[in-house]
């Protein structure tokens, strides 16, 4: 085989063998590419993921909240309804105490008025 022959055999081969490495870097840099955009993916729904945990504990604690507070404004608005209450039949007392004063003085001066005429009957 003459020198020209056995060049042309081996850049065929060596140009085959470049083919082959560029074609296998491709697909291996493509296969890197894909896992790349897989990991971003995965970090990307992990990252979703973080972001609704973190909103539905932070309703979950304003729901405490709101349910504490409503709680609490329901107790101090029985409690004031208590206080009123209590007040009212305050009032109410102090009035029937004040008649029945009122009534036991005129029924004790009613008292001295008779026992006055009867003296002065007698006299």
């Amino acid at each position: 085989m003459s020198q020209k022959a056995r060049t042309e055999a081996y850049s065929e081969i060596n140009e085959n063998d470049e083919w082959t490495a560029i074609q296998k870097f491709n697909t291996l840099l493509h296969f890197e590419e894909q896992k790349q955009s897989m990991l971003r993916d995965a970090e990307r729904k992990r990252l979703i993921r973080e972001e609704l945990d973190k909103q539905i504990d932070s309703k979950k604690v304003k729901a405490v909240n709101e349910s504490d507070e409503n709680r609490a404004y329901d107790e101090m608005a029985q409690e004031h309804g208590k206080l009123l209450e209590q007040r009212e039949k305050d009032k109410a007392n102090a009035v029937k105490e004040k008649i029945m004063n009122d009534k036991a003085c005129r029924d004790q001066q009613m008292q001295q008025d008779r026992r006055r005429k009867r003296t002065e009957d007698k006299e």
